[in-house]
């Protein structure tokens, strides 16, 4: 997120193609698959900053731009799902209090996907019943 947004913003020209060039690979102990930690909340700075850099030079974009916001703050969410810290639940609560307050924009955008908006009905009744969605979900 941090970087390949800023090289395509000081691109004269961008080439789209098709065929797969990136192939992830798994490590057990990369930040993706260890527990939460403070490490990622960057995801949403990170986002954030991609945001407003986007939109200085794109403001066309502000729809597409907050869905990737949305997804960053749900997707670092899912992570907090079993947090116990007072401090982490205190960063918890402000994310649920952020997409709260988009849920209008959330899901009056067709382009949002299903997911997000599904997410977005279960936190708004009540983050017990978004973390039972959520741990539903996973077993899939």
């Amino acid at each position: 997120i941090g970087t390949t947004y800023k090289l395509m913003i000081a691109s004269q020209e961008i080439a789209c193609g098709y065929e797969s060039k990136y192939h992830y690979i798994f490590h057990e102990n990369s930040i993706v698959n260890s527990s939460f930690s403070m490490k990622k909340m960057d995801m949403i700075d990170m986002t954030d900053q991609m945001a407003e850099d986007v939109l200085n030079i794109y403001p066309e974009l502000k729809r597409a731009v907050h869905r990737r916001q949305v997804y960053a703050r749900f997707s670092t969410l899912n992570q907090m799902i079993n947090v116990k810290n007072a401090e982490y639940r205190k960063m918890r609560d402000e994310i649920i209090k952020y997409l709260r307050k988009n849920s209008f924009a959330i899901m009056r955008d067709h382009k949002n996907p299903k997911r997000d908006k599904v997410a977005m009905i279960g936190l708004m009744l009540g983050f017990p019943i978004y973390k039972i969605m959520y741990k539903m979900n996973s077993r899939y």
